[in-house]
């Protein structure tokens, strides 16, 4: 019992410390992760020549062009992502609405400035942005399989989860890769999540329901 919990307070202590040398990099606006879209590797210093297929996808959607239309012109110029593959709708998205190219270090839904040079400014990515989000397909299509999908966002990186099965044959909402502007550290089931959100909303609905209390008045 006694080497198991120094072994659990010496797990604290680097989380800890850990988390401090996180929040001290935050706020110093230094680069953290995988490398982003338009800049070298280490993160400050810019890609001159990611960037300027960066300022072509933003130009081509403030000019009306659609985003899988965008996609094709950067293919078809040789544009590649950061693992050197081919540009998908969803990946330019997901790069075109990554705050990191204005200039700041998000952490834990704070901005901090960023030590690296911005490629567009606040306004003009606010515009793309509100491209982005209008234009998004509300198509009628197959219904959701379960409870929450296109819902649940994750509590780490406020990115939307989706359904996948794990190694057991069980039914995981998990967070997207890293790749897709997730964060792939948050899983949790199905079963029990979709269980607590329906026995929250009964509850709600017979509180709803309820006859109302004579002299009881909710302010």
């Amino acid at each position: 019992r006694m080497s198991i919990a120094m072994a659990n307070q010496s797990s604290k202590d680097t989380s800890r410390r850990v988390a401090r040398k996180c929040q001290a990099n935050a706020e110093a606006g230094g680069a953290h992760g995988r490398r982003c879209y338009g800049y070298q590797p280490g993160g400050l210093l810019v890609d001159e020549g990611e960037a300027g297929f960066y300022a072509m996808a933003v130009d081509s959607i403030l000019s009306g062009m659609s985003l899988r239309a965008t996609v094709r012109k950067l293919n078809a110029a040789g544009a590649r992502t950061t693992v050197a593959g081919a540009w998908s709708p969803t990946g330019l998205r997901t790069t075109l609405l990554n705050p990191r190219h204005t200039g700041v270090r998000m952490h834990k839904g704070t901005a901090y400035t960023a030590q690296w040079p911005a490629l567009i400014t606040p306004e003009r990515h606010a515009q793309v942005a509100a491209i982005l989000h209008r234009h998004v397909n509300t198509a009628p299509g197959t219904s959701p399989k379960h409870l929450l999908s296109g819902i649940l966002r994750c509590g780490r990186c406020g990115h939307a989860m989706r359904v996948n099965k794990s190694s057991q044959g069980r039914n995981l909402y998990v967070c997207a890769p890293k790749v897709e502007g997730g964060c792939a550290g948050v899983s949790c089931r199905v079963d029990s999540v979709d269980a607590d959100v329906i026995s929250r909303l009964m509850g709600l609905k017979k509180w709803v329901d309820a006859e109302p209390v004579p002299g009881l008045y909710v302010y």
